[in-house]
């Protein structure tokens, strides 16, 4: 009942993977989307309609060329379509991280993943630490957010970020690629962080507080089971209670999991690639 009631309306999209000089096969498709989204939101008022891009934007975050040519791309449609920039809400996903500052510090990025933090050990290492060296892998991502969106997890905001878009709606985005190796082998072996990526649990409750908006929403690339043990209880006892819809992307595929009885109702939903 609570979303049907809602009198903002939001797109959500996931996985685009855009890449540079491959215009001729992924802009088919693009186009086509920005056609139908244009003919879908026309009845409603442009300032009622939120864009939320759940992760991985460009397929190699190394490459700031090809958030250049994400941006130049997504933000002409998207002034074309009428959705403003205060209205894109953007959080980072695997493919936005670099590898290139990976690798500059591989050894102990490969050890934060294997080590398997506990959650206070973990959110005491971001929150009282110098992370220069884990921030530097969104530096292209941050950049590209600087231009193309004023809301979501950006450079100021790097863990968590509070997007109020009504007086009873308000968005909460969070980085869930923190941990994130891109992929990164190590002796030819593909490392493995799924499982083992971590959530700024203690910034994230400072955000959210004692909010008390009626529909709060999460926004993250990563869906439950790529989090942690103690991510994924956060997930399901925090999350699943409090909050009235999840936005995930990473698995490329479409998935929709509902949850009502007489006192809350959840609704997840992973956006399709």
């Amino acid at each position: 009942q609570k979303l049907l009631i809602m009198k903002k309306y939001i797109v959500h999209i996931s996985d685009i993977h855009y890449q540079q000089n491959r215009e001729e096969n992924q802009n088919l498709v693009l186009d086509a989307f920005f056609v139908d989204l244009r003919e879908q939101i026309k009845q409603y008022q442009t300032e009622d309609v939120f864009i939320v891009l759940s992760g991985d934007i460009v397929n190699a975050g190394e490459s700031k060329e090809a958030f250049d040519s994400a941006y130049s791309y997504f933000s002409a449609k998207l002034d074309t379509v009428g959705i403003p920039v205060a209205n894109r809400i953007c959080v980072p996903g695997n493919h936005d991280v670099s590898r290139a500052a990976i690798k500059s510090n591989f050894i102990n990025h490969k050890s934060l993943i294997s080590s398997n933090l506990e959650e206070d050990d973990f959110n005491t290492l971001i929150n009282d630490n110098d992370t220069t060296q884990i921030a530097s892998k969104f530096e292209n991502y941050f950049a590209f957010v600087s231009k193309f969106s004023s809301s979501g997890i950006c450079e100021k905001m790097p863990w968590v970020s509070k997007i109020i878009i009504s007086k009873d709606i308000c968005i909460y985005a969070v980085n869930s690629a923190i941990l994130s190796i891109a992929g990164l082998s190590d002796n030819g072996k593909p490392i493995d962080d799924t499982g083992k990526l971590c959530i700024n649990t203690r910034e994230f409750a400072k955000v959210v507080g004692e909010d008390d908006y009626e529909c709060k929403i999460l926004v993250m690339h990563h869906n439950k089971a790529s989090l942690s043990a103690w991510g994924q209880q956060w997930y399901s006892q925090y999350i699943r209670n409090k909050f009235a819809l999840s936005l995930t992307g990473h698995i490329h595929d479409q998935d929709i999991y509902f949850n009502q009885n007489h006192e809350e109702s959840f609704i997840e939903l992973n956006a399709p690639q």
